[in-house]
Order: C-alpha cells, then structure tokens, then sequence
C-alpha cells in the first residue's frame, strides 16, 4: 500500500497554502497562466463592489478615506499543474529499496496537493519512459502499484518531457558521466530536484560493500582514509547540486531514507514558509 494511514494521519491538517506555490512562481515565466483572481488567498487589488460581491471582502477602512465600496481581490493558485518525474531505473533499489520510499513519498505528495484543487501528472524515466499519467485521489493506489522498476535511466527522455508549472524529479542522482548534461536539461526545463539516498550511501563504514546496480558488481571499500574521502565526496556532490540549482533559481532537497517519509516531506513544505 503506497497511501498509507499513518502518513494521513501525520499530515492530516497540513495545508499547502500559497507559500508553497509563491515560492515556485520566481523564475518560471509560465506558472502565472495558472494564476485566478478569487476571494480568498493573498490580496492583489481592489475592484468596485457589486450586489454579487461576499460583503465580507468590502474593506471598510478604504471606504471611511474614499467613500467608495471597494473590495479586496486576491490571487489563488488553484488548479496548478504538478508534474512529478520517478527515476525507475535499477539504482533506486540499492543499498535499500530507495524506490519503494519514493513511491510512497510522492503518493503521500499527490493526495496534499489533490486536496488544494490542483492537478498531478507523473512520468517515470527507466528503459522506457511513461510520460504524464494524470493522478487523481482514486487512482493513486492503482498508479502507484503498477510502477516497476527498470536498469536503466535513460535520460533522452527528459528532452521529451512536457514542462508544467511545478516539475520534480526524484532520484539518487548516480547519473555518472553524463550528470551535466541531465541537469542542464532540468534546468532547461524548469525541473527542481529531490535528491533521495540511502543512509548506506552518505556514511559508509568499516569493510562496506558498494554496488553497480547497472553493472552488477561489488566492490569493497575499507580503510578509514578511503571511507574519510568518500564522504568527503558526497557531501562535495550534494553542495555542488544546490548551488546549481539555486543558482537558476531552481530547488534542490536532499532526503534520507531512513527518516519516515511523511517527515521528509513535511520537512519539504516546512523549510519552503
């Protein structure tokens, strides 16, 4: 089960509000077609009042200066369009099951966003590429559960990717040598990243077993100077992948799995008020 009760219930009350998608609008030219002017959110101007009109958005203290009956209109970004893009390729299984986690994060992302009246679309890049499945709260489950992992991300994909207002991709980024090239891609193509790890990958101890998923080979890796270095270098990559990123006005979140995934995102949504 991928939308699971315990997640519910942990974000039950939580609201994404019009800081999470203000926060998006900088630097995309194209999220304000999904903009409304509707009665509730955050004000953008004053029009005259109208029988039709709620007498609540009336501002009286307008009135006392002008004599006139004015009231407040404000922005809503309701029906917003989402696109979330699953990395399926073989990685996303290894050290642990990183790719059952994303799964049920990006469920749990779905339902938040589907209750402020927004739309969801999902992709998934692996051998083949599922391009833009719309969710909806009925067929998260469905969706969800009939996504099976692949080898391989092959990365062409993204160039056939359909830009919406919001873009995520979620991946443990083992991209190798042709890592530039995706993120100036998502770039491009206004993509934000939700960088997702394994424990097992950012602190390595003694005598500890990599994995080619790819590949399929093992290596060992011992000795308290290489294991030093090698969180050294991941610490290097996740700093390069933010300042990439922000510098283009763009997002990066890095998240562990083994924090519950409930809290991951709401410590997403958090850090974005």
């Amino acid at each position: 089960m991928y939308l699971e009760k315990e997640a519910i219930e942990y974000l039950k009350n939580y609201e994404i509000n019009e800081f999470f998608f203000s926060k998006f609008s900088s630097g995309n030219e194209g999220f304000f077609s999904s903009r409304r002017i509707g009665s509730s959110s955050e004000f953008e101007e004053y029009k005259s009042y109208f029988p039709s009109d709620n007498p609540k958005d009336i501002d009286w203290k307008k009135y006392a200066r002008t004599e006139k009956l004015l009231t407040k209109q404000y922005e809503s970004y309701s029906h917003t369009k989402i696109h979330f893009i699953l990395d399926i390729s073989n990685s996303m299984n290894y050290p642990d099951d990183k790719f059952i986690y994303a799964k049920k994060f990006l469920a749990l992302f779905s339902f938040l966003i589907l209750k402020e009246q927004n739309e969801v679309f999902l992709s998934c890049i692996g051998d083949s590429f599922i391009n833009s499945i719309k969710i909806n709260y009925d067929s998260i489950e469905n969706i969800f559960s009939s996504i099976y992992s692949e080898k391989l991300f092959n990365y062409r994909y993204l160039y056939n990717f359909r830009k919406m207002d919001i873009n995520f991709l979620i991946s443990d980024g083992w991209w190798n040598k042709n890592t530039i090239e995706i993120l100036n891609i998502m770039i491009e193509k206004r993509i934000n990243f939700i960088n997702l790890l394994s424990d097992k990958e950012t602190k390595i101890s003694k005598n500890s077993i990599l994995i080619d998923s790819e590949k399929n080979n093992k290596i060992i890796v011992s000795g308290q100077e290489i294991i030093k270095n090698y969180t050294k270098k991941i610490e290097e990559r996740k700093k390069f992948f933010y300042q990439k990123f922000t510098k283009n006005k763009l997002f990066y979140f890095n998240i562990i799995n083994n924090v519950p995934y409930y809290h991951s995102l709401k410590n997403i949504l958090d850090s974005l008020k």
